[in-house]
């Protein structure tokens, strides 16, 4: 596929951690801005609520295992 390069601000540098799946965008709640810039662009996004994870520096994509 093609990939596309969605500059967002130094804020919002916690949103980068995106899980794409389904077609959607799963980002970290709480960051509007980079969520307009990533719709904008065309995308689905979903904001999820992961302030614990966050905390421990974490994102949506450490909540992921692959499965054999």
């Amino acid at each position: 596929g093609e990939l596309e390069r969605i500059v967002i601000g130094d804020v919002d540098v916690v949103a980068a951690n995106v899980l794409v799946a389904g077609g959607q965008c799963f980002v970290v709640r709480g960051h509007p801005a980079a969520v307009e810039v990533m719709r904008r662009a065309g995308e689905k996004v979903v904001e999820v609520d992961l302030e614990d994870f966050v905390r421990a520096d974490g994102g949506p994509t450490c909540l992921v295992a692959p499965i054999p």
